[in-house]
């Protein structure tokens, strides 16, 4: 199969690339906004935000992996984000029905659930949360990620495409987590603490992109490491922080306050790193 990776030189699509790249029957293409490769085999660089070169990356894929684009709040001017991140969504969808492209797998955020800068204080109807519960997008960034969700919902009901939007929590490289757990829980408890590692998170980019799922379905699902990157107990989080939310699952110990259980059922995915050695 070809698999076409967009933002292939970012952090979570360099390591997506790689990862594909060590599976066999896979031939793995990326496309980025920067720099050169050895085109035309293997690299592109296109500008998702123009529909014709989305067209070009995407042409003879048998499935897409969508990482392009800005990725957090403050990075530019406020609606150059919004619009550079729902166009170059909106490419993809588009390019992929009309190409032929059954599957679409794309980056999503936890930032949906729980924007980092928040506007507001968002509370929670239960703990763990999963992907059914109520969404508070409070940013460019963020409300960028919750549109892109509706599109996927759309675009797998009304055209048969087979998406997956991955809620990426905080996507962290190991070198970065040499000083984690932090050692105490204080607001704004940014993205509730849940975070996942980079090789993670490509792998679970991979299972999304080839394991079988229905067509004229869209499934939103959780990239999430097992427990949180802070050392106060969840269930202390839970009932000093959130007192009104229902307590539905394990909170022992530092298990994450975000469940991973649909990315599990869906595409067998269970994070394999930890911040904790």
């Amino acid at each position: 199969m070809k698999l076409v990776v967009t933002g292939s030189k970012g952090l979570i699509g360099r390591h997506t690339v790689e990862y594909a790249n060590t599976q066999p029957g896979v031939a793995v293409f990326g496309v980025d906004h920067v720099g050169v490769g050895s085109w035309p085999n293997h690299y592109r660089m296109a500008d998702l935000t123009d529909l014709g070169q989305t067209y070009s990356a995407l042409a003879g894929a048998d499935a897409v992996v969508h990482l392009a684009a800005i990725p957090d709040h403050g990075m530019v001017e406020e609606p150059k984000l919004f619009m550079s991140n729902i166009a170059s969504t909106y490419n993809v969808f588009e390019a992929a029905r009309n190409l032929g492209i059954k599957r679409v797998v794309w980056a999503s955020s936890i930032q949906v659930n729980r924007t980092v800068l928040m506007q507001h204080d968002t509370r929670y109807q239960y703990l763990p949360i999963d992907e059914a519960h109520p969404v508070d997008p409070q940013n460019d960034y963020a409300l960028s990620k919750y549109v892109g969700e509706v599109m996927a919902e759309s675009y797998a009901k009304t055209y048969g495409l087979s998406v997956v939007s991955l809620r990426f929590t905080a996507i962290t490289h190991p070198d970065n987590m040499k000083d984690w757990p932090w050692a105490k829980a204080t607001a704004p408890h940014w993205a509730l603490y849940a975070y996942a590692d980079v090789r993670d998170a490509a792998r679970a980019c991979f299972l999304a992109a080839t394991t079988e799922l229905p067509s004229h379905s869209h499934h939103v699902a959780f990239i999430v490491a097992k427990d949180s990157m802070v050392a106060t107990p969840s269930a202390e989080i839970a009932s000093q922080f959130f007192p009104d939310a229902e307590v539905r699952g394990d909170l022992s110990g530092n298990v994450s306050l975000v469940s991973n259980a649909t990315a599990k059922r869906l595409f067998g995915f269970e994070a394999q790193y930890s911040c904790r050695k």
